[in-house]
């Protein structure tokens, strides 16, 4: 048993962790409404309330963490948050044989697990990043480098300082305006930053099981990829952006590797397509809702974790 500070910054460390699993449960739950739902939306409009749906979690948590550093329990050991989102007793005891013990360990292993994932995973990447930029050459100007492979390749590599790649077979396969299209696309990517918030999202949803967090990183990369050819269009017309994208589609023989801004993903050309010719007007009132309900799930898993802290008091062994 520990009594004192070290045990009112365990059971804080604990509703914090009993929040992170409300609120991934239900982000989990409603993952794929939320997805659905903001397809009507404009590619901007979606790139940040994904963003906001990503960061949840950890806002939320944080949230609890502030209020608690504040916190000082009562001669009771009764400590009481703003509008009681934050309730516990005996917050000056902790047992880890009680519940509170159960739920931090259980945390403290789950995110020891998906954080250590996902480091392994971006240092394999950062690896193969390196290995391809060993083995390219200078381009025609200083805004891109060329892979030796006949293989039609584009993408922007890195994530603070990024360059492009473009593969030699590419060069040779596609025409002078296309290329001008592929480099415009490329640099859309870099102005934008969207391999460092890509990154950024794939940390923030690590937490998230794989079933949760795949669509909501894969709709991302849509979104960006849309971004950028929306960005493209201020140079070309939609019809010669389209017909590039059609090229390379048919060029293309290997899939992106992961994490990296590519020009081309196979399975998301009829959506890209569709919104260079159809582009989608922004929804003051669509937009709204969607914030609403965010801000309703974010007050759902506060009431939650109140509501599931007093329910484990009741059938659980307290401290």
């Amino acid at each position: 048993m520990i009594v004192g500070t070290a045990a009112h910054w365990l059971n804080l460390l604990s509703l914090s962790a009993l929040l992170g699993f409300a609120v991934i449960t239900l982000q989990s739950l409603t993952g794929p409404v939320f997805l659905r739902a903001i397809r009507r939306l404009a590619p901007a409009e979606q790139k940040w309330i994904l963003l906001g749906w990503a960061c949840m979690p950890w806002a939320l948590t944080a949230l609890v963490l502030l209020q608690g550093i504040a916190l000082t329990p009562d001669a009771f050991g009764v400590a009481e948050g703003l509008l009681g989102s934050l309730h516990w007793h005996h917050a000056d005891v902790f047992e880890f044989t009680g519940w509170h013990g159960w739920i931090l360990s259980t945390a403290a292993l789950w995110l020891s697990l998906r954080c250590g994932q996902f480091l392994f995973k971006h240092w394999r990447l950062m690896s193969q990043i390196r290995l391809l930029l060993s083995e390219t050459v200078a381009g025609q100007n200083d805004g891109f480098r060329v892979l030796p492979t006949r293989e039609a390749v584009a993408m922007t590599t890195g994530f603070v300082h990024s360059r492009i790649l473009l593969s030699q077979g590419l060069l040779e396969q596609t025409s002078q305006n296309q290329q001008s299209v592929i480099l415009a696309h490329e640099q859309a990517h870099l102005r934008a930053r969207d391999n460092l918030l890509r990154l950024l999202l794939t940390l923030m949803t690590a937490v998230l099981p794989d079933l949760a967090a795949k669509p909501l990183i894969s709709r991302f990369s849509l979104v960006t990829e849309q971004l950028a050819d929306a960005a493209v269009k201020q140079h070309h017309d939609a019809a010669s952006i389209a017909q590039t994208l059609v090229q390379v589609a048919r060029l293309r023989h290997a899939q992106t590797l992961p994490g990296q801004a590519a020009f081309i993903a196979r399975q998301q050309l009829t959506e890209r397509v569709y919104e260079l010719l159809e582009p989608t007007r922004p929804s003051r009132g669509l937009q709204l809702l969607v914030l609403l309900a965010l801000l309703l799930m974010a007050l759902s898993a506060l009431s939650a974790m109140d509501a599931l802290h007093h329910l484990f008091d009741l059938f659980l062994i307290h401290s």
